[in-house]
């Protein structure tokens, strides 16, 4: 049996009439979709799912007023969603004489962290390109770090997947040519499913190839409140001596355009943010304060700052203090 053929009996089913009309619009079928999806809307206008799959209908049928009235609607009530606020920067940044969305995404990343106790700075630069697909943005990255005499670099694609209403993923695979800073390998994968009334949730793990291999499990609890995102997340180390554990907690706020935001950050434990290098492996505890800006500049370009200090037991080092900083700069085309 089709979806139609099933609708025509079960008109009532919203996510599966959700679903063929998200069909629809893989097909160009856009007058189709927007029936089926405007109908969903109707009988629940607030569905966060059927405003975006509408507003994609819109973007990708030229009409972009249609879609950012759309897409404010529900960043109204869900001011963080990932793939409104990804959507809502490529219908903003679209020229004025063009109803085209740009779709694509280039980043330069440079991170550099310093530390006391006469120990060497640690520099990491990073070049990432974000492309939209129909299942979810996909990213990839290349990246380079330097530390003393050694030096590593890594490759690695994150894929977003919509898996069905309210529930998406996030897949991590990479590797490394010489595994000396970076693991040789890295794994990762984590759910994300929303509760309503603003609540998220999501759970999962990394898994990084190192001499001794690391396994890092993770879960987080995500509200969105107006213009907030307020943010806890935890990671969970198992090893020989027993597991480790950190706690990061965020506070962003979203401002003007709706890829524009202040946040601030704390951590304790000893994982102060996502581990990805070995320096990441030789943190045993840490207090770490934070704070990151988000810009856009002009009709393309978007630019990011993010700072910290913190106070670290460190293996073979005791304790310093670690202050870093990570600049970013992005083009969308």
């Amino acid at each position: 049996m089709t979806l139609e053929q099933y609708l025509s009996s079960s008109p009532q089913d919203g996510d599966a009439r959700l679903y063929y009309g998200i069909v629809l619009s893989w097909e160009s079928h856009y007058e189709d979709a927007r029936r089926e999806l405007r109908q969903v809307l109707s009988e629940h206008p607030d569905d966060a799912d059927a405003l975006l799959a509408l507003s994609r209908v819109e973007i990708w049928s030229g009409h972009r007023d249609a879609a950012r009235a759309l897409l404010n609607k529900l960043l109204q009530r869900q001011p963080a969603d990932r793939e409104a606020l990804s959507l809502s920067n490529s219908v903003n940044q679209s020229g004025s004489g063009s109803n085209e969305a740009y779709k694509w995404q280039v980043y330069a990343d440079q991170s550099h962290d310093w530390f006391s106790g006469g120990l060497k700075p640690w520099n990491e630069y990073t070049l990432s390109l974000k492309a939209p697909t129909r299942f979810g943005s996909v990213i990839l990255h290349s990246s380079e770090a330097q530390r003393f005499t050694l030096h590593s670099e890594q490759t690695d694609i994150e894929f977003y997947p919509h898996l069905r209403k309210g529930l998406y993923a996030y897949v991590d695979g990479g590797f490394s040519n010489n595994g000396a800073l970076y693991p040789r390998a890295r794994l990762g994968f984590e759910l994300f499913q929303s509760l309503g009334h603003g609540y998220e949730i999501s759970a999962g793990f990394r898994r990084l190839l190192f001499a001794d291999p690391v396994t890092v499990y993770t879960a987080s609890l995500t509200k969105y409140y107006h213009r907030w995102q307020f943010v806890g997340r935890t990671y969970l180390t198992p090893g020989v001596a027993g597991s480790s554990a950190s706690l990061q907690v965020v506070g962003k706020r979203y401002f003007g355009h709706f890829n524009d935001f202040w946040a601030v950050r704390f951590s304790q434990g000893s994982s102060p943010s996502e581990v990805r290098t070995i320096e990441n492996v030789q943190i045993l505890q840490s207090t770490t304060l934070g704070g990151d800006l988000n810009k856009t500049l002009g009709s393309r370009w978007t630019a990011g700052l993010h700072a910290s200090f913190g106070r670290e037991d460190r293996l073979f080092s005791g304790t310093v203090s670690h202050t870093s900083t990570d600049a970013y700069l992005a083009w969308a085309f």
